[in-house]
C-alpha cells in the first residue's frame, strides 16, 4: 500500500495548523486536568489526616477539640473543596476540547454522546458553553 493511500485510509492526511493547534490545546487541557488531580490527591491526604486526628480525639474521650484544631480541619476541607472545584473546571474544559477534536474529525454530536454515555443535549450544551454555569462550587 502506498503512503498516500495509507494516509487517506487512516484519515491522517495532512494536518492543518488548526488541527495541530487543537491537538496542542487538548494536550494542554489534559495536562491541566492531571495537575488538578495531583493537587486534589494531595489535599485529600491532608483532609484525611485532619479527620483521623479528630477521630482519635473522640476515641480518647475528648470530643471537644482544642480551639486551634477545628480551624485546621475547616481549612483542610476548604482546600479540598477548592481543589475539587478546580478539577471539575479542568475536566469540563478538557472534555469540551476533546469533543471539538471529535467534531473536527467529522463525528456528530449524537455519535459523541453515545461514545461518552451522555445525552446529545448535554453534549450540545457543553459545546456551546451553556453547561459551564451548571458547575457550582462545593462548600
Amino acid at each position: 500500500m502506498s503512503e498516500g493511500t495509507l494516509e487517506a485510509r487512516e484519515g491522517t492526511g495532512h494536518m492543518t495548523d488548526n488541527n495541530i493547534a487543537s491537538n496542542v490545546e487538548a494536550a494542554q487541557d489534559a495536562d491541566a486536568l492531571l495537575d488538578a488531580c495531583i493537587a486534589l490527591r494531595r489535599e485529600l491526604v491532608a483532609y484525611e489526616r485532619e479527620v483521623r486526628r479528630m477521630r482519635t480525639r473522640v476515641l480518647k474521650g475528648k470530643p471537644n477539640p482544642a480551639p486551634e484544631v477545628v480551624p485546621e480541619l475547616v481549612a483542610a476541607r476548604r482546600r479540598f473543596n477548592d481543589c475539587f472545584d478546580d478539577i471539575e473546571r479542568c475536566r469540563s474544559r478538557w472534555r469540551t476540547t476533546y469533543f471539538q477534536l471529535q467534531v473536527d474529525s467529522g463525528m456528530s454530536l449524537g455519535a459523541i454522546a453515545r461514545e461518552w454515555g451522555l445525552s446529545r443535549q448535554l453534549v450540545s450544551r457543553l459545546m456551546s458553553g451553556d453547561a459551564e454555569s451548571d458547575l457550582t462550587p462545593s462548600r
